[in-house]
């Protein structure tokens, strides 16, 4: 599948006849109770697939798989569906903390004051789980840490006094 997928180019008909494919790979699945074949098919046509394997991952609650399939495209926090978010936070939380982690370091990474309090309204995010998960102790070494590690980034530490995730 792979190679015909390369021979194909551009992502525009490789999306195509990834949908006209799986639509073919899940009737067959379907009728002789083979979902891993059909899982293994949205694996193979990954980036294609990402919208089918994405759904099918969530709705079988294997959050931490969906998790790493959102890492693995590059989708920050606050691109991810609000609803899907609140579903994943209850049931498990420490699936979005390597999200959360990766969003704030990109934002940080920006170094500008509006990507600043993006990555600190992040923080506290993380401060939640982090409390709601009961590692208070891994938040706050991993907040002395980035502290530590963004030291010259004056304005950085400015909006985390400013929003209260540290003191003054």
């Amino acid at each position: 599948m792979k190679p015909y997928l390369d021979t194909l180019g551009g992502y525009h008909s490789c999306a195509m006849f990834t949908r006209g494919a799986l639509r073919t790979v899940a009737t067959y699945c379907a009728e002789s109770d083979r979902l891993d074949l059909y899982e293994r098919a949205l694996l193979v046509m990954l980036p294609y697939s990402f919208g089918e394997y994405e759904y099918m991952l969530f709705e079988r609650g294997q959050f931490e798989r969906w998790g790493e399939l959102q890492a693995f495209v590059g989708l920050d926090f606050y691109d991810l569906p609000k609803d899907r978010l609140k579903v994943v936070e209850k049931e498990q939380p420490e699936v979005l903390l390597s999200m959360l982690h990766q969003t704030a370091q990109r934002e940080i990474d920006q170094k500008n004051r509006a990507s600043y309090r993006l990555a600190v309204r992040h923080l506290k995010k993380l401060r939640t789980l982090y409390k709601k998960l009961k590692r208070v102790d891994d938040w706050e070494y991993f907040l002395d840490t980035l502290l530590e590690r963004t030291k010259r980034l004056r304005a950085f530490h400015e909006e985390c006094r400013r929003s209260k995730l540290i003191e003054a």
